[in-house]
């Protein structure tokens, strides 16, 4: 469960290395996150304590679709357990000095991107016109992205989604994320394969569902830049992931009385 700063395909290079380059189909080129890159190199570590029902950690990423390249940013996140919650809160820090940016199209986050087991193959949200009244949701089977099938997509316009196990349902994951304060947040839900020639212990060998939502915000500033993002992780049932999250939100007077 990851920050997950992306930045438009423009060819981004570092050390003479293009972004992508040794690993077809890197989604962008410049591109950090928590974990490390794509053949498994970790990032630098540079505070971890905990904090009262939680934990901070303060990370200098390296860049994903590269090999071992420092980046010129720092992620910082909090992560303090609410009930069946947790409450993450980003910091993401950048002081990039160089000038590789074409400009527009793609710059964001998945706040947070979430990488689980890929036994939870259904997916659910709310994307409807009349949010907070708890009316029913829509969803269905993840789908799988390495077999050519497009990603489960919604502008969910209570700000959440949930993947669950069809055989498990009271067991699902859920995110919630307002940050950019619109009328409705940008999610895809699938499941995924890992790259080819990866090597065990990258990720989930046998691959794993992928869910999140994308948020905007600049990466390619090459001055100091600050971004805060506020999310949180929830677990349980669909009524009650709903109902975290309209608590979160401050609509939980809307929450049925069952």
């Amino acid at each position: 469960v990851t920050l997950d700063a992306y930045q438009k395909k423009d060819g981004y290079t570092q050390g003479g290395e293009v972004a992508g380059s040794g690993n077809p189909g890197m989604p962008t080129s410049y591109n950090v996150i928590q974990g490390g890159d794509y053949l498994n190199h970790a990032v630098t570590l540079i505070d971890y304590h905990s904090v009262p029902n939680g934990y901070y950690v303060k990370l200098r990423p390296i860049h994903y679709p590269l090999t071992a390249k420092l980046s010129e940013t720092f992620i910082e996140a909090t992560y303090t357990i609410i009930g069946r919650s947790v409450k993450i809160e980003y910091r993401y820090t950048s002081f990039r000095t160089d000038n590789q940016y074409s400009g527009g199209g793609f710059d964001g986050a998945g706040a947070p991107s979430c990488f689980i087991v890929n036994t939870l193959n259904k997916y659910k949200t709310y994307s409807g016109s009349s949010p907070w009244s708890f009316l029913p949701t829509h969803g269905g089977n993840l789908p799988i992205t390495n077999l050519g099938q497009p990603n489960a997509e919604a502008h969910t316009t209570e700000h959440w989604g949930m993947v669950y196990d069809v055989n498990n349902p009271n067991s699902g994951i859920g995110v919630y994320n307002n940050t950019n304060n619109s009328s409705s947040t940008y999610f895809v839900f699938k499941q995924i394969e890992i790259y080819p020639g990866n090597g065990p212990g990258t990720e989930f060998n046998s691959g794993s569902t992928f869910f999140q939502p994308f948020i905007d915000f600049n990466v390619t500033n090459r001055n100091n830049f600050v971004k805060d993002v506020t999310a949180y992780l929830i677990i349980g049932s669909e009524l009650e992931i709903r109902s975290e999250v309209y608590k979160f939100s401050g609509h939980e007077a809307n929450i049925p009385r069952f």
